[in-house]
């Protein structure tokens, strides 16, 4: 009888090598258990009422951050939950509320810290495309990269140069792709550049394309997805090409401290047999997430 799920299937393809690895993934990250070396690293002040500073991770279980209003929430769980699986360890999640508002990048860190030392063991979808975090963190490779689109109103537009340089481009404030429009623009004579208007909420940017207040959205595509319920053409909008600008992706992977580095090591063992297996695809089709595995 054919494998009934994606955990089945994982199962009958890691009979021989594969179980092979996996036993020696789990021999080590029992090691890692009984005691990890703590890397010196420079913290955030936080205060010492916030912390409890315990280690969560005990015996045959691990837990995973998640952010529940992301838009990839489904897809994230999913991995979390299959590289629980191939590490042999049972998952849990501890769901985080974002804040409705946040600019400085201190206060994320600040968040984060808090959340990876008496919270969870690691933060699952997490963006991997900036090298600006601290020293106390350690990130896993990609298990997946996700795209940044231009999307539109207008029938007539095929791409970012059909727009007139009159019309405004909205952007997601601080994003990869909101630095890169920047930087292209710059690149440009002053009678060359577009409008930029940032905003601070993907649900604010998908309403003032609708409105006509901007001809473009330049936006994380499940961002556009899920604030369209779905189906952008529904509603009118089409995604075009980005040329000139260069096409952008965001890669994905897990956040845990530099003390656990040794986590991190299986972890990244667990991406790629998970990525090898075909796992990650299937997850990507199952839950209706774009993007594609780590090459």
């Amino acid at each position: 009888m054919l494998p009934r799920s994606v955990n089945e299937r994982l199962l009958a393809r890691r009979e021989g090598r594969g179980a092979m690895r996996v036993k020696a993934i789990a021999l080590a990250l029992a090691l890692w258990a009984v005691g990890a070396a703590v890397a010196a690293a420079q913290v955030p002040y936080v205060p010492a009422e916030f912390l409890s500073g315990h280690r969560r991770l005990q015996g045959n279980s691990i837990t995973f951050c998640v952010y529940e209003d992301s838009p990839t929430y489904a897809f994230d769980r999913a991995v979390a939950e299959e590289l629980a699986m191939a590490l042999l360890l049972e998952p849990n999640f501890f769901e985080v509320k974002p804040p409705p508002f946040r600019l400085a990048q201190e206060d994320y860190v600040e968040e984060l810290y808090v959340l990876l030392m008496d919270h969870c063991d690691a933060m699952v979808g997490f963006s991997l495309a900036t090298d600006t975090y601290p020293d106390w963190l350690v990130l896993t490779r990609p298990y997946y990269w996700t795209p940044y689109v231009l999307a539109v109103t207008d029938p007539d537009y095929r791409q970012l140069s059909d727009i007139p340089r009159d019309k405004a481009i909205g952007t997601r404030l601080l994003t990869l792709v909101d630095v890169e429009f920047i930087n292209f623009m710059s690149t440009l004579p002053k009678e060359q550049r577009w409008r930029r208007f940032p905003y601070v909420s993907d649900a604010l940017l998908v309403q003032r394309l609708l409105d006509g207040t901007i001809a473009g959205a330049l936006m994380w595509a499940p961002a556009l997805y899920r604030e369209t319920g779905g189906n952008p053409e529904a509603l009118g909008i089409r995604v075009i090409s980005t040329s000139p600008l260069r096409t952008i992706e965001r890669p994905v992977g897990l956040a845990v401290r530099s003390s656990d580095a040794f986590l991190r090591a299986m972890l990244d063992e667990a991406i790629a047999a998970l990525t090898q297996d075909g796992i990650i695809d299937e997850l990507l089709e199952r839950t209706g997430t774009l993007g594609r595995p780590d090459r």
